[in-house]
């Protein structure tokens, strides 16, 4: 965004005598892109397993880049079949999911709760029917869980 920042004030010829002295030193150079070539691409793809490794090689951030060099690499015929996903989820192997006799089993107070969603799954596994348990006269709204 800096970037972007600097290139208008360059553009505009603006005074930013009176800003932070990080933008001072905006200038026709330091805003200027340099075309990146065919062979660069390649080579920051080959070496890197996620576009954002490719972005960082290629020394670019932000602002559509990542869309144009995927399709400068979708039209070179580039693989990248082997990038992995998103960072939070790099090199984490899932386990088999526990059984319901694992999670519906009576709790020392103390421990943290189990997940919501986790107990849901092991009780609809058991064959609790997926309803509202709270008994309520009749005529009685419906509630929150029930909508």
């Amino acid at each position: 965004m800096q970037e972007t920042i600097l290139r208008r004030v360059v553009h505009l010829d603006l005074n930013v005598s009176h800003l932070p002295a990080t933008l001072h030193v905006a200038s026709e150079e330091s805003t200027e892109r340099i075309a990146i070539g065919d062979e660069e691409v390649k080579v920051a793809i080959s070496l890197s397993r996620s576009w954002a490794e490719v972005l960082r090689r290629l020394e670019r951030t932000g602002g559509g880049t990542q869309g144009v060099i995927k399709q400068r690499a979708e039209r070179l015929g580039l693989d990248v079949s082997y990038f992995l996903g998103q960072g939070w989820n790099r090199g984490r192997r899932f386990g088999p999911k526990r059984s319901p006799e694992e999670v519906l089993v009576l709790r020392d107070p103390d421990r943290v709760k189990e997940s919501s969603y986790i107990l849901r799954r092991a009780l609809l596994a058991v064959g609790v029917p997926y309803r509202c348990a709270v008994s309520r006269p009749s005529g009685m709204v419906k509630c929150w869980s029930c909508l």
